[in-house]
């Protein structure tokens, strides 16, 4: 199940605050920080449907091991 972007950046943003601090993007002159918010949603939107063609059919066993 996907959620909206906005309750996504909700509760994502102090990970990703971290992240674009951590690896010095927002400290570049060219950082845009809604630009970089709407790419980490398209990923997260990207991995979120292979990991849902990956779920086992109805009644399946699945995921834990």
């Amino acid at each position: 199940m996907k959620i909206e972007f906005e309750e996504w950046c909700e509760k994502n943003e102090e990970e990703l605050s971290i992240m674009f601090a951590e690896t010095g993007m927002d400290r570049e002159l060219d950082f845009n920080v809604e630009n970089e918010l709407e790419r980490c949603y398209q990923k997260y939107l990207e991995t979120n449907e292979d990991n849902l063609n990956k779920l086992p059919p109805e009644g399946g066993q699945g995921g834990h091991y």
